[in-house]
């Protein structure tokens, strides 16, 4: 990845996987409960779901620059950076988050 072309047309589609990705996890995620009966419950519910979506949608760019970067350091294929963007976006920001704490502490690296 040479030209700044090839990188940016790298980087949207990436980011088209990782977007992909999460809207099927979320889509997962929000339609297996009901909304409760409750009015102020019903709300409560609303805001959490709501901000759910912002949370996830708002790891897309982070998670595709990571795969970007990553894939102009190791050289890859498109195809190879569209598969790990796909990854990437399925397994969630939070857990690659812990999974890397937890690599570190293992080594000793870490208090956490």
């Amino acid at each position: 990845m040479n030209d700044w072309r090839e990188m940016a047309s790298t980087f949207s589609l990436v980011c088209l996987a990782v977007l992909m990705s999460v809207a099927g996890r979320l889509g997962l995620s929000l339609a297996k409960d009901l909304p409760p009966d409750d009015p102020s419950a019903r709300e409560s519910w609303w805001r959490r779901r709501l901000w759910l979506v912002v949370a996830d949608l708002s790891t897309v760019p982070a998670l595709s620059a990571g795969v970007t970067a990553a894939g102009a350091y190791w050289h890859w294929p498109l195809l190879y950076a569209f598969m790990a963007g796909l990854v990437a976006g399925g397994v969630g920001l939070a857990f690659i988050i812990n999974e890397l704490k937890r690599r570190i502490t293992a080594q000793g690296g870490g208090n956490a």
